[in-house]
């Protein structure tokens, strides 16, 4: 099995291994929706399933690739992850690692930490091919806590019973082998309504598996999340280490519930780190797999949890339809429900991140955007005339783009782009400011509590360029 290590944004990685050329053109040159439709691949997209996901994830390519004189040419994009199909495996990591062998790769560690709300700073960080278990591990505790909002999964499940209270239809054959001469039991199959069911047990069992990993601080990460594995484990009394491949096929059969929706996610996930060591060392695994991120989602969650949102800033959703601006007609009211009023006819827009009047509910002072990007499309028209819109719909005086960058520029370009903001471009027409904010992402850290801090750093220089901008006429 060879592996193929990418950076997001790459520009060109050449392959020459014919097997490697043939595996990787089943998942090049095509969205994900499609890919898992057409080669039925089992595929974790992250924060939604596909098909549901309004990012447009869905719609992205893993990777793009071109075919030249037997060699491949392929090229990354914002897919971050890590994916196998048949012997070749593909791991695509954030460009901000300084490592060729990405064994200093925090910055995804990071984001995942606040984006998902778990404590990872006593956490292994294993790089490489042991990357992929740590990240399952880290969506774990969010899906299950999700799932058990719907409450603790019911199934209809068939006990072997053997006892005098009859509750089913007697099992002639095992009734022989167990109670001749008779004793007094009888031998039946019960069917009940049970929390204890092959969907709670291979929750169990990835718990039990997780607690026996260097991962199994992320299950007590939280009171929320030591409650949530209490419940699984009290509605689990038959627990069984040893059924855990008969769980798992078990599950593999079962057909999605029609109530409990919440738990398909959650149920993959488990199947897929049961099933990680297995499918990661094994040639004989056919189909595709893995788990993929949005670097541009992940980017802007992280920049939401640590900047916008201690700053007061409301970040609209457009999976949850909440906090629309309209283009058309429609009632600007950023703290009224919003779902109530989004209507086709009046062009819901999202922006990533708006500051709205104290006095004046129905204007915004500030619009933000957050772009992962390389510094340089950052400014490009695209982006540049959905900000000044969004500006100019909610009457915002301020439009703000915020995106990283690394420490590859030359040392005065990172500068200059870490102050830019102080140099605001002033819009004609109707007035208003245009800022650019650099956000300095640290290299060559020698473990992540460095790296930590020096982020941490860098986000009290982000909080305070903000509340400079929004307090500054």
């Amino acid at each position: 099995m060879s592996t193929i290590r990418l950076k997001d944004y790459c520009d060109t990685t050449i392959i020459e291994d014919t097997d490697d050329i043939n595996n990787i053109r089943r998942i090049a040159n095509i969205g994900i929706e499609e890919l898992c439709k057409r080669e039925k691949a089992s595929i974790i997209v992250y924060p939604d399933k596909v098909g549901r996901n309004y990012d447009g994830i869905e719609q992205s390519q893993i990777i793009s690739m071109n075919e030249s004189a037997g060699n491949a040419f392929i090229k990354s994009g914002d897919i971050l992850g890590f994916i196998g199909v048949n012997g070749t495996y593909l791991s695509i990591g954030t460009r901000f690692t300084g490592d060729k062998d990405f064994t200093d790769d925090y910055l995804l560690h990071y984001m995942l930490g606040k984006v998902l709300k778990i404590n990872i700073f006593n956490l292994p960080h294993p790089t490489g091919d042991d990357a992929v278990l740590d990240i399952l591990a880290y969506i774990f505790p969010g899906l299950l806590s999700k799932a058990l909002r719907q409450g603790i999964l019911r199934r209809y499940t068939k006990y072997q019973r053997n006892d005098a209270n009859v509750k089913g239809p007697i099992d002639i054959s095992r009734h022989v082998r167990l109670n001749m001469p008779f004793n007094g039991k009888i031998a039946y199959t019960q069917r009940d309504y049970s929390l204890d069911n092959v969907s709670t047990q291979l929750i169990r069992h990835t718990i039990e598996y997780i607690q026996s990993t260097g991962a199994k601080d992320i299950l007590s990460s939280s009171e929320t999340v030591k409650a949530d594995v209490a419940a699984i484990i009290a509605a689990t009394p038959d627990y069984d280490r040893n059924r855990r491949n008969s769980i798992i096929a078990a599950n593999k059969r079962r057909n999605p519930h029609p109530y409990y929706t919440s738990y398909e996610p959650l149920l993959k996930l488990c199947i897929d780190i049961l099933e990680h060591r297995k499918i990661r060392y094994s040639e004989e695994r056919k189909e595709i797999y893995g788990i993929l991120f949005s670097g541009s989602w992940l980017w802007e969650e992280y920049l939401s949890e640590v900047v916008f949102k201690p700053l007061g800033f409301m970040h609209p959703d457009n999976r949850k339809k909440t906090h629309a601006i309209h283009i058309f007609n429609g009632k600007i009211d950023f703290y009224g429900d919003d779902e109530e009023v989004i209507e086709k006819n009046y062009a819901p827009r999202y922006p990533d991140y708006m500051y709205v009047s104290a006095k004046d509910h129905a204007r915004s002072v500030m619009i933000a955007d957050a772009k992962y990007r390389h510094y340089s499309y950052c400014g490009d028209r695209d982006n540049l005339h959905q900000l000044i819109t969004y500006m100019y719909i909610t009457q915002s005086q301020s439009g703000v783009l915020v995106y990283p960058i690394g420490v590859e520029e030359e040392c005065e370009i990172t500068e200059k782009l870490r102050n830019e903001w102080q140099y605001p471009k002033a819009i004609n027409g109707y007035g208003g400011k245009y800022f650019r904010v650099g956000f300095q992402i640290p290299r060559g850290s020698v473990d992540f509590g460095t790296f930590s801090a020096k982020m941490r750093e860098e986000e009290s220089r982000i909080l305070k360029a903000m509340t400079d901008m929004l307090t500054t006429k």
